[in-house]
């Protein structure tokens, strides 16, 4: 069936844009494309099938919010609005949202790194795989007891300061070479904190009220001996250094065994990741400015 729709957008349609068709949207992110011949389609928009499944989960939300059954109205309604949806979607490729739009280009990016991230999710790992990953990576899933981690802080509070303090901090990075420097340049160049962190080892958490989650995170992943690159946050940027670092015993497989499955998951996604980006650089034709990167 063929069918005209409104080219006004009413009320109902702008309702929809601004809630329900968004999160039906959002929701599928990351989801590997429906596959199947136009005949599985519930509707064609310009020869772009709409998949039957789509149609069938959009059913699905709306009827939970409905304590009685969904009438032949409430189906239609359902179908007008994705063809609506599709029409938007085409629409906003032709006016180049993909490309201009700095949320529209960030949240298509989101979803290809989420749907790479799938495919390695998807594929069936035994015990023994499991095992041998968890021994070669024993020191990851080891907590770490203690740290003794130093900062260095440069305020930042607006897109102005936020430049000049990250390209100090990186100027001053490239100058670490131990411990001995990294104390020396922060009392030259960084900016002296409220509640700066105490020296001496310290649990994650209690490292993490100071500095907070990111640049603990950080933190937990480097050696001893090391200098982390500048860590952005909303109000500045921040190195830290580790002085040293205890780390308890290695658990037990048995005892980790879900984050064993998702860090194997995780980095078997960014490789999904780094090949289907070499894939595209070998087919796509860069042509990068001379003075690019200097």
């Amino acid at each position: 069936m063929t069918a005209k729709t409104p080219l006004g957008l009413g009320p109902t349609l702008a309702i929809l844009v601004a809630g329900t068709a968004i999160g039906v949207a959002i929701g599928w992110l990351g989801r590997p494309a429906d596959k199947g011949p136009d005949a599985e389609a519930i509707a064609v928009v310009d020869g772009v099938p709409i998949p039957r499944t789509h149609y069938e989960r959009a059913l699905a939300a709306l009827q939970a919010d409905r304590r009685e059954p969904l009438s032949d109205e409430d189906r239609r309604h359902v179908l007008d609005r994705l063809i609506d949806e599709e029409l938007l979607i085409a629409h906003a490729l032709d006016m180049g949202l993909a490309r201009r739009d700095r949320r529209v280009r960030a949240e298509l990016v989101s979803a290809v790194v989420q749907a790479q991230l799938a495919l390695a999710a998807d594929e069936s790992v035994g015990e023994d795989e499991l095992r041998a990953f968890f021994e070669r990576n024993k020191d990851w899933f080891t907590p770490v007891a203690k740290m003794r981690v130093w900062s260095m802080w440069w305020s930042a509070p607006d897109e102005a300061t936020h430049a000049a303090a990250l390209a100090e901090a990186r100027r001053i990075r490239e100058q670490v070479r131990d411990a001995d420097d990294f104390a020396r340049l922060r009392k030259a160049h960084a900016d002296k904190e409220v509640a700066p962190l105490p020296d001496g080892l310290l649990p994650p958490h209690k490292i993490q009220q100071y500095i907070g989650p990111t640049a603990t995170d950080t933190a937990l992943a480097m050696r001893a001996g090391q200098v982390s690159e500048p860590i952005v946050t909303a109000d500045g940027v921040r190195l830290v250094f580790v002085v040293e670092r205890v780390d308890a015993d290695p658990p037990a497989f048995e005892n980790v065994v879900d984050e064993v499955v998702q860090e194997r998951e995780r980095r078997g996604g960014e490789e999904e990741l780094r090949e289907l980006l070499s894939r595209l650089r070998e087919h796509a034709t860069v042509t990068i400015d001379d003075g690019a990167g200097q």
